[in-house]
């Protein structure tokens, strides 16, 4: 995908404003960091450089949109995302390690940050088709691979704390679902 974002920083700042983990602030300020102002592309994979953010290299994860199947395959995951999955999720597709139930509700925002593109911000519950789930940020931004002319992104969840059940999280914490265009048409923001 091929485009212009000249208003990308709207989406941006909406973004950072509703951010409250300092490693996922790290991670959207290093990605911003990657835009050109003269030619307001989604940055490129290649571009992105793990010195930036270290702090929240544990937490961080790259998708691949697989060019053949469409599928979203993760290509690396911090050792926080990778220790949460008994076999790691390096190599392996979303679909393969999201419960069925919850696979048509995790695929909105995976792919609204992909497809539209845009920003997406998931705040409250996390992981809640888990026995214990845990409440969090999770943050999404595209990235541009010019070796195939397709999106994948960079995302970073961090937990702050679990929660014994679903049933708990939900009297606890709102699910809020928080998509910001790339285009600088005005945010979505839902709970989820």
């Amino acid at each position: 995908m091929q485009g212009l974002f000249p208003n990308w920083k709207t989406a941006f700042d909406g973004v950072k404003a509703e951010l409250s983990n300092e490693q996922c602030i790290l991670l959207l300020s290093h990605w911003g960091s990657l835009w050109q102002d003269e030619t307001p592309r989604i940055p490129d994979r290649r571009a992105v450089d793990p010195i930036a953010f270290t702090t929240a290299l544990p937490h961080v994860f790259l998708i691949e949109a697989e060019p053949a199947t469409d599928r979203l395959r993760y290509r690396l995951a911090g050792e926080e995302i990778n220790s949460r999955y008994q076999n790691g999720i390096i190599g392996r597709y979303l679909d393969e390690i999201t419960p069925a139930e919850a696979l048509p509700r995790v695929n909105v925002y995976f792919r609204a940050c992909i497809e539209r593109p845009s920003l997406v911000l998931l705040k409250g519950i996390l992981f809640g088709e888990r026995p214990q789930p845990a409440m969090g940020e999770r943050l999404l931004m595209p990235l541009q691979d010019h070796s195939n002319n397709r999106l994948g992104l960079i995302g970073i969840t961090l937990q702050k704390f679990s929660f014994p059940d679903i049933q708990t999280a939900r009297r606890q914490t709102p699910r809020m679902l928080h998509v910001y265009p790339l285009d600088g048409s005005p945010a979505e923001i839902t709970e989820y």
